[in-house]
């Protein structure tokens, strides 16, 4: 078989309507996977204002709190077969993989990608931390992720508690969210991760 039939084969048996509907429920969540996408030769959007890279800023950031925050760190520096043994071997009652968006530099706004396009419970999580935490920015809701639809099935592989997440547009000055104020978000995104019961 050639290599496009094998792709068009992936994305045939990975439609929307392939997914199932019924995720188990989720009691409480104690190990968590945060992923960083990307890697440090192709690092995703950059941003001006940050004078950063999708990468660097996660990988800034995440280091920053990992050790307060008691979660893994997982990298795909190694290839996406690296990043499915490592969730394997974590088996994490969820899955967060962090980025920013990039589009015309007046786009703004956060938004969580689902595997259904459907809210979760950790979309629900994600949204309204952001909310109460920066309420003047434009919440842009729960998406299907067309261009991530990979990432999160490989993720939904270790458990189908699985969400990517886009809190600002970094090429946007005015939706920019700061490695300061995004360290206070993650720590509080992930305490009431913990707080949660189903």
């Amino acid at each position: 078989m050639g290599l496009m039939n094998r792709i068009r084969g992936f994305f045939r048996q990975h439609t929307r309507s392939s997914i199932p509907v019924d995720v188990p429920s989720l009691d409480e969540i104690n190990t968590i996977a945060y992923i960083i996408d990307h890697t440090s030769w192709a690092q995703g959007a950059d941003s001006y204002e940050l004078e950063t890279s999708e990468y660097q800023y996660y990988q800034n950031v995440l280091e920053h709190v990992r050790s307060s925050l008691d979660m893994h760190i997982v990298y795909r520096d190694n290839g996406w077969a690296a990043v499915s043994d490592e969730l394997q071997r974590i088996n994490p009652d969820v899955v967060v993989e962090w980025h920013f968006n990039s589009f015309n530099g007046s786009a703004q706004g956060y938004e969580a990608l689902t595997l259904d396009g459907r809210p979760s419970v950790l979309s629900d999580i994600f949204l309204d931390t952001m909310r109460n935490e920066f309420p003047d920015r434009v919440e842009r809701g729960v998406k299907y992720p067309h261009r991530g639809k990979y990432n999160l099935h490989i993720a939904s592989g270790a458990t189908p508690h699985c969400v990517l997440v886009e809190p600002f547009f970094g090429d946007n000055t005015n939706d920019v969210i700061y490695p300061s104020d995004m360290i206070r978000f993650i720590r509080l995104f992930t305490e009431n991760l913990r707080k949660h019961r189903g």
